[in-house]
């Protein structure tokens, strides 16, 4: 745990202070924004991606379906 709150002090998303022989930490509000923020700017854009990307295979597999469906029925411009 005491890797953690490092990995989280040396990020500046963390503080702490000394209380006896404990130590109390507190969560940088406006950093942990900033996280989320570019958190979510990331996974926007990726999910965005993904969309148009699914959007393309799902056409390109109708097209072939249409395609298939053409030539078995001897419409395929033959």
């Amino acid at each position: 745990m005491s890797q953690h709150l490092r990995v989280l002090k040396e990020a500046g998303l963390v503080s702490d202070q000394a209380a006896g022989n404990r130590r109390m930490y507190g969560v940088d509000v406006e950093a942990m924004a900033s996280v989320r923020d570019y958190a979510q700017s990331f996974w926007s854009a990726a999910l965005s991606r993904y969309g148009r990307a699914a959007a393309k295979a799902s056409a390109a597999k109708a097209a072939l379906e249409t395609e298939g469906d053409e030539s078995s029925t001897g419409e395929g411009g033959r």
